[in-house]
């Protein structure tokens, strides 16, 4: 048998990256498309292929390999019967000359990473066999009849039972029908019968297995691409899927979390506090002067701003702990985790100093002042009572008074429970 079909392999072995999806997806289609004659895909394919069914290659090699030697070694009785006087010879060749080293042959040619030299190594012990075989038939006097079952069966095993490659497998057997004539041309005499009948029978058997080999081989390969399609696209499906779902959930401006995150993440964070009694902090941000900073400058400049406010914030926060979003048009919010009221107050100055560091500057001596902001804080203790509602206003309340009392400073709320 050609190569069996196993597992396909995981996205992130064959799928894991868009170019190698773009260029296995046009040859998997043309292999599709191509005549059933050819043996081979085109590169990459044939080596992803090849590595897919190695190991699986290497297990039958080993099982159908093993069950040859076992059929083989079982003729022992047949050479007592046939020439009792010559069985330790017998013996020999079978175990010493032909069992043990293509059970060693076939159980290491995993190492081998070229399929070609393994497939190479499998034909070469069903060769040594063919060899042996043909001896022990002469040893023993053999009929016609018996030598063609023999190599038949022989064949059989190496074009069906074995997962060689088409190529491989015609060359084995060419190999079997050469080693069988010489043999019967040589020791021809030695038999009685008809001593062609063994070459015909199986040159015969050879032709048929080996279109079977071919018809398997090809079915095997197309079943192959079709799933290896079918899982492309799934990938790719998946990875639209995540793409929109990080769009969805992602400010396309800034780059930060949106509105909608920053709702579902509080939600999830205020059940945990319920359970944890951790403290969550909020705070709300406002762009000092922005509506006269965009009419000003333009909103390619406003949109600079909104970008650079959004990196002071995202680098000030605690990483993968707290949460930075864009609320809407100059809003921004920190959403904070076991996080009292000195943290977030030093969260809320790391932000201001960032921002008084930047070159960003409402220019043209005309405000003469850089960017600011303005930031209400809120402290919560959910366990306590209170609403997520309640959370925001209570921020959102401070930030109002950050701005009455002259703006680019941090005010506190009352804490919402």
């Amino acid at each position: 048998m050609t190569e069996p079909h196993a597992p396909l392999p995981k996205p992130d072995e064959i799928a894991g990256a868009l170019p190698q999806d773009k260029l296995l997806a046009p040859l998997i289609e043309r292999s599709l498309a191509e005549a059933w004659w050819r043996l081979r895909f085109p590169e990459p394919l044939e080596s992803i292929y090849q590595n897919h069914i190695a190991r699986q290659k290497w297990l039958q090699t080993n099982i159908g390999g093993g069950l040859c030697l076992v059929v083989f070694n079982t003729g022992a009785y047949l050479d007592y019967i046939g020439n009792p006087g010559k069985i330790w010879l017998a013996v020999f060749l079978r175990l010493v000359v032909v069992t043990i080293p293509c059970a060693l042959l076939f159980w290491f040619s995993y190492r081998v990473r070229d399929h070609r030299k393994r497939d190479g190594i499998t034909a070469g012990a069903m060769l040594l066999i063919a060899v042996v075989v043909n001896i022990l038939l002469i040893i023993r006097g053999s009929p016609p009849t018996q030598i063609a079952f023999s190599m038949a069966l022989m064949v059989i095993i190496v074009n069906i039972v074995l997962p060689l490659s088409v190529v491989m497998a015609s060359v084995a057997s060419v190999g079997a029908v050469v080693i069988t004539a010489l043999f019967r041309a040589n020791y021809g005499p030695l038999v009685q019968g008809e001593p062609h009948l063994p070459v015909i029978f199986v040159t015969i058997t050879c032709i048929i297995t080996l279109l079977a080999n071919h018809r398997l081989d090809t079915a095997l390969r197309r079943l192959y691409l079709v799933l290896l399609r079918e899982q492309l696209r799934g990938e790719e499906v998946r990875r639209e899927n995540r793409d929109l779902n990080t769009f969805s959930y992602t400010d396309t401006l800034t780059g930060i979390a949106n509105r909608r995150r920053l709702d579902e993440t509080m939600q999830r964070a205020w059940q945990k506090a319920e359970t944890t009694q951790e403290p969550l902090a909020l705070l709300i941000i406002d762009i000092d002067h922005f509506k006269r900073y965009n009419d000003t400058y333009g909103h390619p400049a406003g949109d600079a701003c909104l970008r650079r406010v959004a990196e002071a914030v995202a680098g000030s926060i605690r990483s993968g702990r707290d949460l930075a979003a864009r609320m809407g048009g100059e809003e921004f919010a920190v959403l904070l985790e076991d996080c009292d009221i000195d943290t977030a107050h030093l969260v809320a100055e790391r932000i201001h100093a960032s921002l008084a560091a930047t070159s960003l500057t409402a220019t043209a001596g005309l405000f003469g002042e850089p960017v600011t902001v303005s930031i209400g804080l809120a402290v919560t203790y959910p366990f306590s009572g209170g609403t997520i509602e309640d959370f925001i206003t209570a921020a959102d309340s401070a930030l109002y008074i950050a701005k009455h009392r002259g703006r680019n400073q941090t005010c506190t709320g009352s804490s919402a429970a």
